[in-house]
C-alpha cells in the first residue's frame, strides 16, 4: 500500500496537471526501486478533488479499480430533519 498527498499542501486539492505526473513517478519508482512487480494490481481512493482527480488516472497508469467520492456542489440539505 502506498499514499501519496496533493501537489498543494494549503489547500490540499489535486490537480491532474500538477499531481498526475507525479503519481506516476511514485509508482514507476515503487515498481522498480521498491521492487513492486508491474503485475501488481493498482487500486485509487480518492475523495471530493481526489475523486475528481483518481477518475484520470486511468489515462496514466493501468488501474484496476478506482473509488471517486464525490461532493456535490450545491448546498447541502440532510434528507433527515
Amino acid at each position: 500500500m502506498a499514499a501519496v498527498t496533493s501537489a498543494d499542501r494549503l489547500s490540499g486539492c489535486w490537480q491532474s496537471s500538477v499531481d498526475g505526473e507525479r503519481v506516476q513517478r511514485a509508482v514507476q519508482w515503487l515498481q522498480g526501486a521498491q521492487s513492486w512487480a508491474a503485475t501488481v494490481p493498482l487500486f485509487a481512493l480518492g475523495a471530493s478533488s481526489g475523486g475528481r482527480f483518481v477518475g484520470t488516472l486511468p489515462k496514466l497508469l493501468p488501474i484496476q479499480a478506482a473509488v471517486c467520492a464525490l461532493l456535490p456542489s450545491l448546498p447541502f440539505t440532510p434528507a433527515f430533519g
